[in-house]
């Protein structure tokens, strides 16, 4: 029983403590809370005294900017004036010059008209005369051609009868050697035999002689 006492007795100071750590814990809260409280309104106060003194300086310079406004307004019409009159001269000055631009263009386009006229007629007759020296051309190497070939027709009889002499020549070349070649050996083979005549006969008579 006294345990359960003593238990019950911890359990209710435990309690009480926790109890006053809360009651502690909201005090401080609260206070913090009002702390903040102040702060907040001195910081809106401060903030609002800006703004408005802001707000009289924008309001100061707003007039300012008015006035200069005002005095750039009646500069910017003046310069308005001045660009509106140099732009009229100028305009006039520009519808001069294109006037003088289009005469010159007209007169540029009836030159070059005429000159494509020219260039025309000079190119028919450029045309024909290439045509002519093409004719010309054409015919001369026709003609050209036909010489070429009765040469080239010539030559060709000329190397061939050419070659028929060079083969009767070198075949009677040919013969006249043989009867050449012949007729030494003919005379050779004479010569053989009267030596050989000779000879024998000599032996006889030397056989004679002996006997």
């Amino acid at each position: 029983c006294v345990a359960a006492v003593e238990a019950m007795a911890a359990e209710a100071l435990a309690a009480a403590e926790a109890e006053a750590a809360a009651d502690k814990a909201d005090a401080l809260t609260e206070a913090s809370l009002k702390a903040a409280e102040h702060h907040a309104a001195a910081v809106c106060a401060a903030v609002a005294e800006a703004t408005t003194a802001a707000t009289r300086e924008l309001h100061a310079a707003m007039a300012t900017l008015a006035f200069e406004l005002q005095d750039d307004e009646a500069e910017n019409l003046v310069r308005w004036a001045t660009l509106t009159e140099e732009l009229t001269s100028t305009e006039s000055s520009a519808e001069a010059q294109l006037a003088v631009l289009a005469a010159l263009l007209q007169e540029d386009e009836g030159q070059l008209d005429d000159l494509l006229a020219k260039m025309a007629i000079q190119r028919r007759v450029g045309d024909a005369l290439l045509a002519q020296q093409a004719e010309a051309l054409s015919a001369e190497a026709a003609e050209q051609q036909l010489h070429l070939d009765a040469e080239v027709q010539r030559l060709k009889l000329e190397m061939a009868a050419l070659r028929e002499a060079t083969v009767n020549d070198h075949a009677l070349a040919l013969s006249e050697a043989n009867e050449a070649a012949e007729s030494r050996s003919a005379m050779q083979r004479r010569v053989h035999e009267q030596a050989l005549e000779t000879a024998i006969a000599d032996a006889r008579r030397q056989h004679e002689a002996a006997a």
